[in-house]
């Protein structure tokens, strides 16, 4: 039977702008049952020119332009015969012609905050969002890599810990340079290849905190930002030092392959160092600034911080942690810190924090907890201060009033200083809760890291359930060698506990993340808490 009878002529002709042919390819997809997991499965089984994945075809399905290559591709894996596929592509081409492009803001249009741009603390008689920025040492030779893109093209990297000045920095250089460029900040590789198959222009294309882009689905590749350069396009990002250099150096002839794709796309990189101290010069250009900006004036009176870090509030916050009223508040940012840690980017629901923080707390805390307890606890986490940052944000899933969760503030995610590994009702709660396979996959690589393979197989697992188009009855049993290296298997899939068999890798000496006697995991710590007399 002929596609065009579930979308006929009539309506490819009636179709007036990208959002009704979209919805005529959603119906495609709705007769054909098939969902986007399986068109990029489908997609890479017909070995076609384009991979499509979920984060492609969903923006097309709900209105966004597809690439006429992306079309044919949608066309061939919905079996749509060869005869009508032409009717589509008439009607691409017609609303190719009519239809103008998106608008993309320039530069100076978008607001730093948007950009990435901590807020400020705040001072008396302080005036805008941001304080006067001051200059650093390596400003001069920022600008000339990014003016030399206006011509060619350039990828810039600026590398620093959090809190360093590294996006304020950026946003300066930027700013002085190319004002009136458009600039996208993509959300995935999927939106940088829409990009790609667009009509060339010069543009500004802004990868703050880079390390999104490393293991995500698609990749993102050395080849993507050549072709970017080709444009002239000016690629900036900003990445932490610890994610730099894990994957400027993989580990030998033997590291995995998408270490190796990670170390190709950062030798494309002009890399700018940011320290998180100020130099002398610097220091003395902060003093000038502070004549005139209380800002400035009330950091520089900090001394136990950096000014760029006092600026993000992030000491307060630390202190905070460090002081907080009662052990639940400290637990819940602790454990907020820590899945941030081991590589969760996506923010944790209430209901985790109830059953997570067992493990940070003594037997009578956990006894004798009072009634609001964790409302109290979040409620302190989120408080903000100098009226800027606070130590958790709730944030909401799209829809105003609805709350998807809370995420750590950068600094206080990075500057904990917490010497014991997470407990297990951390692991536990974060690999039962997680609902994204990159996160499940970032726990996986973390535990491995820490010697926690139980919890590396669980997260394995979950990360594959999450992108299974159904859950299997029967239970999965994972055997071989997994990302540790170790053999391993599973002997008692009817209550999901998993048993290794063998003892860890010889060599290795004991840590505060390493079991003392075997590599078995032990009992769940289980958060049936008896509560009070009248609590």
């Amino acid at each position: 039977m002929s596609y065009l009878t579930i979308v006929s002529a009539a309506d490819l002709a009636d179709a007036q702008d990208w959002a009704a042919f979209g919805k005529l390819l959603n119906r495609l997809k709705v007769d054909r049952g098939i969902s986007l997991t399986k068109i990029q499965q489908q997609a890479r089984r017909l070995n076609l020119p384009r991979d499509l994945p979920p984060a492609t075809v969903s923006p097309v399905m709900n209105g966004r332009r597809p690439a006429k290559e992306v079309l044919s591709c949608l066309l061939k894996v919905l079996d749509v015969p060869q005869a009508d596929r032409a009717t589509w592509q008439d009607a691409w081409n017609r609303l190719a012609e009519t239809q103008p492009p998106s608008p993309i803001p320039r530069f100076d249009e978008v607001s730093p905050r948007q950009l990435g741009i901590h807020a400020a603390i705040t001072a008396e008689e302080s005036i805008g969002d941001l304080p006067e920025y001051v200059g650093r040492d390596f400003g001069d030779d920022l600008r000339k890599r990014i003016s030399a893109g206006i011509v060619r093209g350039c990828f810039v990297l600026l590398v620093g810990r959090s809190s360093s000045g590294k996006t304020r920095s950026l946003y300066e250089a930027v700013r002085m340079v190319a004002p009136n460029w458009p600039v996208v900040q993509p959300a995935g590789t999927g939106e940088i290849v829409e990009l790609l198959d667009a009509p060339r222009q010069k543009i500004i294309v802004w990868l703050d905190e880079m390390h999104r882009f490393f293991g995500a689905d698609p990749r993102l590749t050395k080849e993507h930002v050549i072709r970017l350069l080709q444009f002239p396009a000016i690629v900036v990002a900003t990445l932490w030092p610890d994610d730099y250099l894990k994957r400027k150096t993989p580990r030998g002839l033997g590291a995995p392959a998408e270490v190796e794709n990670d170390r190709r796309l950062l030798e494309l990189a002009e890399v700018v160092s940011v320290p998180d101290v100020l130099s002398g010069p610097e220091q003395a250009e902060a003093e000038r600034v502070a004549e005139t900006d209380t800002r400035i004036r009330l950091a520089l009176d900090v001394k136990d911080a950096g000014l760029t870090q006092v600026l993000a509030a992030g000491p307060d916050l630390l202190h905070r942690w460090e002081q907080a009223p009662d052990p639940y508040a400290k637990a819940v940012i602790s454990f907020a810190a820590d899945a941030r840690r081991l590589g969760v980017l996506s923010p944790i629901a209430q209901d985790a924090f109830d059953s997570a923080i067992g493990g940070y707390l003594t037997s009578s805390q956990r006894v004798n907890r009072p009634r609001h307890w964790l409302a109290d606890a979040l409620a302190f986490g989120g408080q903000e201060l100098h009226g800027a940052v606070s130590a958790l944000t709730p944030v909401d899933d799209g829809e105003a009033g609805l709350l998807a969760g809370y995420v750590v503030a950068d600094y206080v995610a990075q500057h904990i200083r917490r010497t014991e590994c997470p407990p297990r009702s951390a692991w536990e709660t974060l690999i039962s809760t997680a609902e994204d396979a990159e996160d499940l996959r970032r726990l996986a690589a973390a535990a491995n890291a820490r010697m926690r393979y139980c919890h590396e197989e669980e997260a394995l697992r979950r990360s594959s359930t999450c992108m299974a188009e159904e859950l299997s009855s029967s239970p999965v049993c994972f055997s071989g060698v997994g990302a540790s290296g170790r053999q391993s298997t599973c002997c008692d899939a009817t209550c999901g506990r998993f048993r290794m068999i063998d003892q860890p890798p010889t060599g290795l000496t004991t840590s505060s993340c390493l079991p003392s006697v075997s590599t078995k995991c032990a009992p769940p710590l289980r958060m049936t808490i008896p509560r009070r007399a009248g609590a």
